[in-house]
């Protein structure tokens, strides 16, 4: 009887033969896996030399292999004519991989700078916001002038003019401008004044409401920001908190909606801000407050050290109104963020005060919320360094009161632990320890110990 054979492989299909072959074409071809870094560095060489280009930066986003996304910034030659301007724009769309790759131009004019996001088409919106920004740069007092292209077609291009004149004079001056080009207003600003005015325009309506009112306030008052949109006006003023700034725009402009802050103090959506005034008040007599946000239930106050933040709360800790309000402290560096609905931060106040001078520049993070503590130290390659910041985070949480839970980063390596007048290392949850005997979780224990 003869013996069976072995059957041999079967052969592969010709569509998978021809989809393995297109796959190893695209893995061997001149497309670059990190498709973004291409389209940045052809961008470059495609741009490199035309006439009016003083500079060509590009940068990639490498999404997936193969795949990606570019940006370009374009800068001229100074004073270059509008018709090199429109040149290089159109040389600029021309790029071969245009749809996958955003451009931005900046060119100087008299003196100010301006910048446009381009638009990928149709050819008179390129036109119209090429034109746009040469006029708007050549306008007296106008120190910048930014056009950010609209994410959505049903939104039209925003702009930003930065003057160093009259906002109101320049924006009368920049509105019939854009619109010649079918573009919106946005925003004019002024650049170092003692007033920061703002004005926003749109085919909505018109400014006159919001002038008038702002000239019935600044009759009687200094003013220090003013935000101009049709309809409204949002005004802050140096001078005690009094009805009469409110009514004296409200007079002025009929209809017109006036929102009034005083000194440091901002207020949100319409509601019962007594308590919280009372506080914003007794914070703002300190001289340390840089900015109060203020919330029916809640004052945010920004402060330029923990140092500043504790000496403002105990003042706070004497105004009647402080019960049951929530107070929180922010730090001008970001760094703090401390807040408290009950006690206060005189029970937190030696830990708080043993970090901020024992890891000066090393705290990346200090969140302090009630029977909370959360502290993040900068990552550091150096282990004596790490350590020693391990040790003096543990020499802080010693000084906090019993019960508060402590959590802890120092770089990679993060524990939590219950404060109470001595901790061991079994009470410490950790997290992504290098191994169990991890010199940082020594170093927090030793410094724990030595300060109990």
């Amino acid at each position: 009887m003869p013996r069976a054979s072995t059957p041999g492989p079967r052969p592969r299909s010709v569509p998978l033969l021809t989809a393995i072959l297109v796959v190893a074409a695209g893995l061997t071809g001149c497309g670059d896996i990190n498709h973004g870094d291409q389209l940045a560095r052809d961008f470059r060489a495609w741009m490199k030399g035309v006439e009016g280009v003083a500079a060509v930066d590009a940068g990639g986003q490498n999404v997936l292999p193969w795949a990606g996304t570019g940006s370009g910034t374009v800068t001229l030659d100074p004073d270059v004519d509008a018709a090199r301007v429109h040149a290089v724009v159109d040389r600029a769309n021309d790029f071969p991989s245009r749809h996958e790759l955003s451009v931005r131009v900046v060119h100087e004019a008299d003196g100010a700078t301006g910048a446009f996001d381009v638009p990928r088409g149709p050819q008179e919106t390129v036109d119209a916001t090429v034109e746009a920004s040469l006029a708007v740069v050549g306008l007296d007092h106008v120190v910048s002038f930014d056009l950010t292209a609209a994410d959505r077609v049903d939104r039209p291009p925003s702009a930003l003019v930065v003057t160093d004149g009259d906002v109101l004079d320049v924006v009368d001056a920049v509105s019939p401008v854009l619109r010649d080009g079918g573009l919106a207003v946005g925003t004019v600003a002024v650049e170092d004044e003692d007033a920061a005015i703002t004005a926003r325009t749109s085919e909505a309506g018109d400014l006159d409401g919001p002038r008038a009112a702002l000239a019935a306030v600044a009759a009687s008052y200094p003013v220090l920001e003013a935000d101009l949109d049709p309809g409204a006006l949002v005004v802050r003023v140096d001078a005690a908190r009094t009805p009469d700034v409110a009514a004296a725009a409200e007079a002025a402009a009929p209809g017109t909606v006036v929102t009034v802050h005083f000194g440091t103090v901002t207020t949100g959506a319409p509601g019962d801000y007594g308590r919280a005034l009372a506080l914003a008040d007794a914070a703002q007599a300190t001289g340390l407050v840089v900015a109060i946000e203020a919330e029916p239930d809640a004052v945010q106050i920004e402060v330029a050290d923990v140092a500043a933040a504790l000496e403002v709360d105990a003042v706070l800790r004497g105004v009647p109104e402080v019960r049951g309000m929530r107070v929180g402290y922010t730090t001008t560096d970001g760094v703090s963020d401390l807040t408290t609905t009950r006690t206060g931060l005189a029970p937190y106040a030696a830990a708080l005060t043993a970090l901020d001078d024992e890891l000066s520049g090393r705290l990346e993070e200090v969140r302090l919320h009630d029977r909370s503590l959360d502290v993040r130290t900068v990552p550091t390659d150096a282990p004596v360094e790490a350590r020693a910041d391990a040790h003096a985070v543990g020499r802080a949480g010693a000084l906090l009161p019993d019960g508060v839970d402590v959590s802890v980063f120092v770089g990679p390596v993060g524990f939590a632990v219950t404060s109470r007048p001595a901790v061991r290392r079994a009470d410490l949850d950790v997290y992504a320890a290098q191994d169990a005997d991890d010199p940082l979780l020594d170093g927090f224990v030793e410094g724990w110990s030595s300060a109990a």
